[in-house]
């Protein structure tokens, strides 16, 4: 079976538009024919794959992605691009695909427009022209990113919006570009959430009115209007947070943007090329005033966030422990699949759900989960896995010290413990018929007799069996996993560690009574175990 050929594209997203860009159709057209204008080419399979709107700097590329897999697994005989930008922009992974990982996998690897085809130089190393051009490449998508990234800086300090994404509240103006202007559906329900908030009402009861009211939530609204999600609001549409939140909330009336305030560069690119952000000190983000017209006035926004920052306590020096989440980002709710928040107070630290607060549309119950109680019912269930999880390890070495020995005994003594059974019954039935006067008392003697002697052989066997048996059980090996010392210790702990916490995949939990610990060691990983432990609520 011949192996495919396959033409791969490539469009940067600092080029890109919605649709398939002009470029892509160009290189397409570029590759197709030069596979044409060849006969060994032409005569195979053609398979197209484009990355349109990907940066060359990296191979995190959906495309390029399915097209290396494709490579390791023998379908792919030969890769057309239209010059070795297009491949990749790094210097030294783009030479290592060409003059290694290519050849080990044979496969020929063609650049149209850089006249490189691999197949001429089978068992050296790529033209010096070649190896320029990629080192060119390279330095050119690094001084690119630099420009675009001063260019977004510019508009940035000039009050342009250079964003895809228009905020909640706002829509990009058709008449001036990179111009923000009121989106008065949303803006609606922005100046009555500063309204409540300046009526003393919770953040999480603002959330819960709007909930009750079916209002959308940001997310829910640009899908309604058909816009398209931000990245934050897709990771929250995966998790199945689609209502409003206290955080919702929270980022609204903390948002400088809704009194005019052009606020941008607070994320920064870890490195070139990379789609990874850092959030960036306040000092550094640039904030225009009067950037486009306001939702609410800055008295109202000054006066509502000094309104939380009064109920904010502020922290005191103290030579106390530091309470610490011990189940950070491993607890979550069993009803909804949110984390349950951790919360500190004088008379001990707990758990809850918040999302009963503000959903309609979920069951939790909003229970207190003191963490002491929960780290108490995780103990005990993580010890109950770990002694089970030390007993097949030990039957395992068992097995593994005589293949098959133990099981040949045990078999074995099955039977004999079988016969004994039957000798058992037959001398009652001997009894039996010697008292009813069937049998005569010298055959009842010497039968008796017989049957007696047989079971002596019989439990003499099993003895021997036993013994042996035994004698391979003390000749088990120790057990050698990484894992098992840790495991040792914990299943004979009696209070809790943190080494506990480190066997402990999940925690899920429904209420005070029915709380699901998941396990990641051992020949118990991933599997579920129920705990219930009399989980009281506290006050504080």
């Amino acid at each position: 079976m011949l192996k495919a050929t396959v033409i791969y594209l490539r469009l940067s997203s600092d080029d890109g538009t919605i649709d398939e860009s002009n470029s892509i159709k160009s290189q397409r057209d570029i590759l197709r024919n030069f596979i044409a204008s060849d006969p060994a080419l032409a005569s195979t399979e053609v398979l197209e794959f484009a990355d349109d709107g990907w940066s060359g700097t990296n191979f995190e590329r959906p495309q390029a992605k399915e097209l290396l897999d494709m490579a390791r697994r023998g379908g792919i005989g030969c890769i057309l691009v239209k010059d070795l930008s297009r491949w990749g922009r790094n210097y030294i992974e783009v030479c290592e695909y060409i003059e290694q990982i290519f050849p080990f996998l044979g496969i020929r690897f063609i650049s149209v427009n850089d006249y490189y085809d691999s197949e001429n130089f089978k068992g050296s190393t790529a033209p010096m022209d070649v190896a320029f051009s990629s080192i060119m490449h390279d330095v050119f998508a690094k001084e690119l990113s630099f420009k675009i990234r001063q260019s977004y800086i510019s508009k940035s300090k000039k009050g342009e919006h250079v964003s895809d994404f228009a905020p909640y509240g706002y829509v990009k103006s058709d008449m001036v570009k990179n111009k923000l202007v009121i989106d008065e559906d949303a803006a609606v329900v922005i100046r009555r959430i500063f309204n409540m908030a300046t009526e003393g009402m919770p953040k999480y009861k603002i959330a819960a009115t709007l909930n009750g009211e079916g209002v959308p939530s940001p997310l829910e609204y640009r899908k309604l209007k058909g816009l398209p999600l931000p990245g934050a609001a897709m990771a929250q549409a995966k998790r199945g947070i689609t209502e409003w939140t206290a955080n919702n909330i929270h980022s609204t009336l903390k948002n400088e943007t809704y009194i005019g305030v052009h606020v941008s560069c607070r994320y920064r690119v870890t490195k070139p090329g990379s789609r990874k952000k850092a959030m960036a000190p306040e000092s550094e983000w640039i904030k225009v005033p009067d950037a486009h017209e306001a939702i609410v006035s800055r008295e109202l926004f000054e006066r509502v966030n000094s309104m939380f920052q009064k109920r904010t306590k502020p922290s005191k020096p103290s030579n106390k422990t530091k309470h610490v989440n011990p189940f950070a980002s491993k607890i979550r709710c069993g009803h909804c699949g949110h984390p349950l928040r951790f919360y500190t107070r004088v008379r001990g630290s707990f758990y809850v759900c918040q999302r009963f607060q503000v959903s309609l549309n979920v069951s939790c119950a909003g229970d207190r989960i003191l963490a002491e109680d929960l780290k108490a019912v995780v103990l005990s269930a993580v010890k109950v896995e770990a002694k089970k999880a030390l007993d097949t390890s030990k039957s395992r070495k068992c097995t593994e010290v005589v293949p098959n020995g133990n099981t040949a005994i045990e078999a074995e003594l099955k039977q004999i413990n079988a016969k004994l059974t039957h000798i058992r019954r037959r001398g009652v039935s001997l009894y039996e018929e010697f008292a009813d006067g069937r049998l005569g008392k010298d055959d009842y003697v010497s039968a008796k007799a017989a049957i007696s002697n047989e079971a002596a052989e019989l439990e003499t066997r099993a003895a021997e069996l036993n013994a042996r048996l035994i004698s391979l059980m003390a000749k088990m090996p120790e057990p050698q996993s990484n894992d098992e010392p840790l495991i040792k210790r914990i299943a004979d702990a009696v209070e809790w560690t943190d080494d506990v916490l480190s066997l402990v995949d999940c925690v899920v939990v429904y209420d005070p009574l029915r709380i699901e610990v998941r396990f990641n060691f051992g020949d118990t990983n991933n599997v579920g175990g129920m705990a219930h432990g009399n989980l009281h609520e506290t006050t504080g």
